[in-house]
């Protein structure tokens, strides 16, 4: 199951036939994808894994390049 929550930190549930979370730039390109799968494995992709261009051909969508910055000790 997925859930959002929000800055009260309500958590808010959604339907269960959402199995997919895409994390987006500004013009809709993926940066991520939450898969659930029927077994109720999570996987997350980006634009480098090979389940990416299946991901892309059947939702219509582009994969953007993500950016990772380094950890800052602090």
């Amino acid at each position: 199951m997925i859930f959002l929550r929000d800055t009260k930190g309500k958590r808010v549930p959604l339907s269960e036939s959402i199995r997919f979370v895409e994390i987006c730039d500004l013009e809709g390109r993926v940066a991520k994808a939450l898969i659930l799968d029927d077994q109720g494995t999570i996987r997350m992709i980006d634009g480098t894994d090979a389940e990416s261009l299946r991901y892309a051909q059947t939702f219509k969508v582009t994969f953007c390049k993500l950016v990772e910055l380094p950890d800052i000790p602090g």
